[in-house]
């Protein structure tokens, strides 16, 4: 939000509710701002900005108001405004009645309000000067986050390297003379063991090596056959796979590979 000079704005109501949605109340007693206001994933959200001429509902848009004493005016980029406002009707004979006059600004429109409420489209000079008041805005909000994030990055950064120091203990659980490089070394070297194989992944091998025979893969089901014979020789599993190398190696001849 852009408030311009001799602005008076006060926050009437801002209450989170318990699905996430946003109340948003404010009142504008005479000035000028403009705002850009996401749209709400909530339907029980609400943005509405209150004058003394009238009463502005929004539900995401870009739209920029101007108010004075006797007149008021709302100009909107993007989406669509609702506006209100009380106008008093003569009946003739002395008696007049109150009513609600209910508009709708759509984008590239303005609305002009003083003793009636007149929209109209805006001038390609009205929408361009617009267009660069949400610019300038968009700006000044990124080169604020830029500026946060410049601020807390130091913070953050050390936050993350103490957590991974603090998982890298929790897990690895080192010496404490051992150094990193050290402690991965005997990590790598102790899920090799634990991993290698054993005559009791035979059964394994020989399963996956038919699967890759019939799925074509004939470089893995060489692998598996192989790592049978190397490991778990005079087994029956062995045995078969020493068969099974012998037709695979006939079929790769053949195949030419």
């Amino acid at each position: 939000m852009r408030l311009f000079q001799n602005t008076e704005m006060r926050v009437e109501n801002l209450e989170m509710l318990e699905n996430g949605g946003v109340i948003t109340s404010l009142r504008v007693n005479v000035g000028a701002f403009f705002t850009k206001v996401r749209k709400m994933m909530s339907r029980q959200s609400s943005f509405s900005v209150d004058t003394p001429l009238l009463t502005l509902g929004v539900r995401g848009t870009a739209f920029q108001l101007e108010i004075g004493k006797q007149q008021g005016a709302v100009a909107v980029n993007e989406g669509a405004v609702s506006i209100t406002r009380a106008v008093r009707l003569d009946e003739g004979f002395g008696l007049e009645r109150w009513a609600q006059d209910e508009r709708t600004v759509q984008a590239g429109k303005r609305a002009n309000a003083g003793e009636t409420t007149l929209v109209e489209n805006m001038t390609k000079q009205e929408v361009d000067r617009l267009q660069a008041t949400e610019k300038g805005l968009l700006e000044t909000s990124r080169q604020t986050r830029v500026a946060a994030l410049k601020t807390r990055a130091p913070k953050g950064l050390w936050v993350f390297i103490i957590v991974g120091y603090l998982i890298f203990i929790a897990v690895l659980k080192p010496e404490p003379h051992m150094y990193i490089a050290d402690v991965m070394a005997m990590r790598a070297d102790f899920f090799a063991a634990k991993h290698a194989h054993s005559a009791t992944d035979s059964p394994r091998s020989a399963a996956l090596a038919q699967m890759h025979i019939r799925a074509g893969n004939w470089d893995e089901a060489r692998e598996e056959v192989k790592s049978i014979i190397e490991n778990d020789p005079n087994s029956q599993y062995g045995e078969w796979a020493q068969r099974f190398w012998i037709e695979m190696e006939k079929q790769r001849r053949r195949r030419g590979g």
